[in-house]
């Protein structure tokens, strides 16, 4: 094994009320005025579970959690200490703003990462307005498609390409159980290993062997530079995602699947027969996974923010146009391998992306200026560099979350 493998490896359109979803859960049946809060909006604290709205508890599990009222507040993470709740984190906590970059109220941090939240984005609920039903239940179709297709042993390539590292021929059930319990940085130190066997990978000189530090080959500004690299991006991003997480609170799909299965949240027919098919005993035969979807909430995927290796390595690497279509397969695929794993809504996926993104963008030419410079004006041209770098990649190879697509993609769709 060569130095640097050593190194690395160390480490629908709106369809009416009528006949479209009827969403209205049988426990918390209401009129359309009295509607949750906006997205945009903290949530108000409920004088008793029934008035509660369907938000993250865990349900049908011997980890479900006590009410919970979201947004959650340093109070309410101190109530959850005791439960099986992970990584408990809110918007005022130190480390969701070191992430961010600066403090940011819920609002500030909607449209500064995602944009308003747009479509692709939003993390709707199935007792919202009309509108935000309609998006809910388009998204867990989606979902509930894609266990109709592992549960029938369905190739992954049936729906998008199989990235290479993969054998071709990987089964949904195989895709779903590759991002189970992996490692966080595992993905990405494979794709490096792969480029670098290949030795095609070519890291910026600018960055890491500037002239006025010596220049010349580097192995500390090479191999190790990048395994550094990997986990850093993850332990970045990772406590804004689950600040996120707690504050809105969006229940996982194998908490609708059994409150469906058991008729205290009403669906429309076709949804209510698929799940039926699935004869579900608890939530988590909804997924792939024996204890089903993680203790936390399901916006944004964590999966996903973590999978920001096509945006760090665009900047630390000149790459090819091949090399740049393989990272952007990987950290789709990661993301939503999730889903069918039956624990993310696509939505989930697209913003944890975003997220990972934004949060990497932000935060790379300080890291980088820090890490890799001999002196302190070698410290400030890497941060200016690194700055000019990002803004001229978002230009000219443009990544946009809530668009971008494999090559070949087919959504699951559900199946009579």
């Amino acid at each position: 094994m060569s130095p640097l493998s050593h190194c690395l490896s160390s480490l629908a359109l709106f369809v009416g009320w009528s006949a479209g979803a009827r969403v209205r859960s049988r426990r918390h049946a209401r009129d359309d005025t009295k509607t949750t809060a906006g997205m945009l909006a903290s949530s108000p604290a409920y004088a008793s579970e029934q008035d509660a709205p369907l938000r993250f508890a865990k349900r049908g599990s011997p980890d479900e959690l006590p009410h919970v009222s979201f947004p959650v507040s340093l109070a309410g993470a101190r109530e959850l200490k005791d439960t099986g709740a992970v990584s408990v984190r809110w918007l005022a906590h130190s480390q969701v703003k070191n992430a961010l970059g600066r403090p940011m109220t819920w609002d500030d941090m909607a449209r500064t990462v995602w944009g308003g939240l747009g479509p692709a984005f939003q993390p709707t609920h199935p007792d919202g307005d009309k509108v935000e039903r309609q998006h809910f239940w388009s998204d867990f179709r989606e979902v509930l498609a894609a266990q109709q297709m592992r549960r029938a042993k369905m190739l992954t390539r049936s729906i998008m390409p199989v990235h290479p590292m993969f054998k071709p021929e990987q089964t949904m059930e195989e895709s779903a159980q590759r991002v189970r319990a992996d490692f966080p940085t595992d993905f990405p130190t494979m794709q490096i290993k792969r480029f670098l066997e290949q030795g095609g990978l070519r890291l910026d000189p600018q960055i890491f062997q500037r002239e006025e530090c010596g220049g010349g080959r580097e192995f500390v500004n090479g191999a190790v530079a990048l395994s550094g690299l990997a986990g850093w991006a993850v332990a970045q991003v990772s406590p804004a995602a689950f600040g996120s997480k707690w504050h809105i609170g969006r229940i996982r799909p194998e908490e609708v699947a059994i409150l469906v299965s058991s008729a205290e949240l009403d669906a429309d027919e076709d949804i209510r027969g698929a799940i039926a098919a699935m004869g579900l005993r608890e939530a988590a035969g909804f997924t792939a996974y024996e204890d089903g979807s993680p203790v936390h909430p399901a916006w944004p995927a964590m999966h996903s923010a973590a999978s920001s290796l096509s945006t760090w390595l665009e900047v630390v690497a000149n790459l090819t146009d091949a090399q740049r279509a393989e990272v952007r397969l990987l950290d789709f695929s990661i993301a939503y391998w999730r889903t069918l794993a039956g624990v993310h809504y696509a939505s989930d996926n697209r913003a944890g992306l975003a997220l990972g993104q934004y949060i990497i963008r932000k935060s790379l030419p300080k890291h980088l200026a820090e890490m890799y410079n001999c002196d302190k004006n070698s410290r400030k041209s890497i941060e200016k560099y690194v700055q000019a770098k990002v803004k001229l990649l978002e230009k000219s190879q443009p990544l946009d979350w809530a668009t971008w697509t494999p090559e070949f993609w087919e959504p699951p769709t559900l199946q009579d």
